[in-house]
């Protein structure tokens, strides 16, 4: 910003400069034409006498004594520069990032608009001059810019905090007023400052506050404790330095919490007469909520314990049977346990719950064998799905998801363990075998039938390596061909 000024300058001085030398010059060539004119005693001659008188002026003009003069002036030595170019650049740009940043705002402005005109007409002077050249006017001037700014930021900012406080004092006095003007006025001079803006939101909500004070007074003469707090809370939350209010809502708390354990002990004692369970677990509740430990407190927990035990009860064993004919066995399951915890010998809630988990077993130990179905091919693995499918069909009646998954186990039982045609062909050399199962010989082409899964054929001969061949026999194949040869020599 402030190159871009001293360019402007400099380049105004340059052509300030040429305008001059350009009149200069326009003197001169009058001032000549007037001599020939009366050297000659007129300006009508001959061709050859004008020519010649002509000429000669023209040399003078350019010898011209006062143009000589005029350069001799330019080369004069100029008086001995106390500072350099550079610390006054130097200093305007300390005046910039400093001072000049508060000067030009808009609130310095409201301050005190003839200074800020000065302060900003004696920074132009200051580049001025150091434009021109004159470095030691310019330093002086702006040495004098800065000690000027400095005083009068400080003074801008003492305004500023002198309107504060004065608004922070007519608050603390609910001056609403008073304390409007102060805060409009500081706002003004930095709208930026949080801490004014804080005092602002304060300063408007002083009337709603009043108010609340006013209405909390009539509260507490009617003692209507809820209305009281209510708007002691409000006073609070707008004016947290109301400790008077603060502590005030402390007092109401403890107050109404009394009340409320009472009547929550009175309520209770009534829903116990009308068999009322949840109007009495209400009443237990708040009253436990508020004092735990009190004697009444207990005495409520007692009276409710035997009417929820049954009515828990009819409703748990509701709920199992519900669950039962929807076929939601984990939910049968869980109303069971629940009703057998409340009354351990009904035989009811026993008998719902064996079923339910031998029903969950069931299931739980058929999806272990669907969810690897590969190994039903295993004999062993076979066998132990049949045993759990032996007394499925009874729980099956019971339950339908049961029979299904049950039914589903059996199909993938006899999928996994139907025979597959395998076609070997080799090259009468390798000695073939598939291991595990056994040996199938020196062979061009053999058959031979295996279940579904994975096996390895193992291919050997002398002087060659051994070939491992594996295969994957898929349930749904209808024969698999594989080549072993051993072609590869040790």
């Amino acid at each position: 910003m402030f190159e871009k000024k001293l360019e402007e300058a400099a380049a105004q001085s340059r052509q300030t400069l040429f305008i001059f030398a350009l009149i200069s010059t326009v003197i001169g060539l009058v001032l000549v034409i007037a001599l020939i004119f009366i050297s000659t005693g007129s300006p009508f001659k001959g061709k050859d006498e004008t020519s010649t008188q002509m000429t000669t002026p023209v040399e003078k003009v350019e010898n011209d004594p006062s143009e000589k003069s005029g350069s001799s002036e330019k080369k004069e030595p100029t008086a001995t520069q106390t500072y350099e170019r550079e610390e006054v650049i130097t200093l305007i740009g300390r005046y910039e990032q400093t001072l000049e940043s508060i000067v030009l705002t808009e609130g310095f402005a409201i301050w005190n608009k003839t200074l800020q005109a000065d302060l900003i007409a004696l920074k132009d002077d200051v580049v001025g001059k150091l434009a021109s050249g004159t470095v030691d006017a310019a330093y002086k001037q702006v040495i004098r810019l800065i000690e000027s700014a400095s005083v009068a930021v400080g003074d801008f900012e003492m305004a500023f905090d002198t309107a504060m406080a004065d608004a922070a004092a007519s608050f603390d006095s609910d001056d609403v007023q008073g304390a409007r003007a102060y805060i409009d006025y500081a706002l003004s001079l930095n709208n930026t400052s949080q801490e004014a803006l804080g005092l602002k939101e304060k300063i408007e909500a002083l009337p709603i506050v009043l108010e609340l004070i006013r209405q909390a007074a009539v509260a507490r003469t009617e003692n209507n404790l809820e209305a009281e707090k209510r708007f002691s809370e409000q006073i609070v939350a707008l004016d947290p330095d109301r400790s008077f209010y603060r502590s005030r809502i402390t007092e109401i708390e403890t107050l109404l919490t009394e009340r409320r354990f009472e009547e929550s002990i009175v309520r209770g004692l009534d829903a116990n007469r009308e068999n009322d369970l949840s109007a009495l677990q209400a009443a237990h509740s708040e009253a436990k909520s508020i004092f735990p430990d009190r004697e009444e407190t207990k005495n409520l927990a007692g009276m409710a314990i035997a009417l929820k035990q049954r009515i828990a009860f009819d409703n748990f064993m509701q709920r199992g049977g519900r669950a039962m004919e929807a076929d939601d066995w984990q939910a049968a399951q869980r109303e069971y346990e629940n009703a057998s915890a409340i009354y351990p010998n009904s035989k009811d809630a026993r008998d719902g719950l064996e079923i339910s988990r031998s029903i969950l077993a069931k299931k739980q130990q058929i999806a272990a064998f669907m969810a690897s179905p590969e190994r039903l091919s295993n004999d062993s693995v076979k066998s132990d799905a049949l045993d759990a499918l032996q007394n499925s069909e009874v729980l099956g009646a019971l339950s339908g998801s049961l029979q299904r998954e049950a039914s589903s186990l059996s199909d993938e039982i006899e999928r996994w363990n139907r025979q597959i045609d395998i076609l070997i062909f080799s090259d009468e050399l390798t000695s073939v075998s598939v291991k595990g199962v056994g040996r199938v010989g020196q062979v061009s082409s053999y058959k031979i039938r295996l279940k579904p899964g994975s096996y390895v054929l193992e291919g050997k001969r002398e002087g060659f390596k051994t070939k491992l061949v594996p295969i994957t026999i898929d349930p749904d194949d209808t024969v698999v061909e594989v080549e072993v040869i051993t072609d590869e020599r040790i």
